[in-house]
């Protein structure tokens, strides 16, 4: 017979309970390992263990060994998840902004007309180009499941990140210019350009008719 202090599992969302559950298990378990299966000694500040002791067959030890290495698993697993859900939240703002977490980036080298900005279509009828811009954007994120990653190049005066960002191996800074709802601006890259030409000559996006840049529309609407 053994005697074995049982686990108490606290139901959470705090991140960092599941691993003080995680590192409690894994301690208790070396402690009963190297005991020679004898009664484990932790305080009730260092675990989540009851106060009290309960007797089990060598059987039924086993059984409850393996059911806290399956336990370890699932809290490994279900950290891990949420660890990499967090990290690929995002938020698009408009179309040359995002917000990873509590990360909030501009894109590089492009700019997309401002989110309450109208333009013109081919048929001189106004619409709104800067929620067709956030819109594709978005798009363009939802395809991958919103797995983005995003390069640092510097920060604005707005302490925003200016970055590349890509989805794959797809860089959607470019992909903005490509589609016509962005326009080259201060790009360091010669493609960015490049791309605005070929998206103007194929009446693409905001190309299709005529639409103030969004630089002078910030400058016209400053508050």
């Amino acid at each position: 017979m053994v005697i074995l202090h049982p686990i108490v599992i606290v139901k959470t969302a705090n991140n960092a309970i599941i691993v003080r559950f995680v590192f409690d298990t894994i301690l208790a378990f070396c402690y009963i390992k190297t005991c020679g299966y004898h009664k484990v000694n932790v305080s009730k500040q260092q675990s989540f263990f009851l106060g009290y002791s309960m007797k089990f067959s060598s059987n039924q030890f086993n059984r409850i060994v393996e059911a806290m290495k399956f336990m370890l698993l699932v809290g490994l697993v279900v950290l891990g998840y949420w660890a990499t859900a967090s990290s690929e939240y995002v938020k698009v703002v408009d179309g040359d902004s995002l917000e990873i977490g509590a990360r909030r980036i501009r894109l590089q080298g492009i700019d997309a007309p401002e989110f309450e900005q109208y333009c013109f279509d081919a048929q001189k009828k106004r619409y709104q180009c800067g929620i067709d811009s956030r819109n594709h954007l978005r798009q363009l994120l939802k395809k991958s499941n919103y797995k983005v990653k995003c390069h640092m190049l510097s920060k604005d005066r707005y302490k925003r990140e200016l970055s590349e960002c890509f989805v794959g191996d797809k860089n959607i800074n470019l992909e903005m210019i490509n589609a016509g709802y962005a326009v080259a601006y201060r790009a360091e890259k010669q493609d960015y350009f490049e791309a605005e030409k070929t998206a103007k000559q194929g009446k693409k996006g905001i190309w299709q008719g005529k639409f103030m840049r969004p630089e002078y529309y910030r400058r016209l609407n400053r508050r």
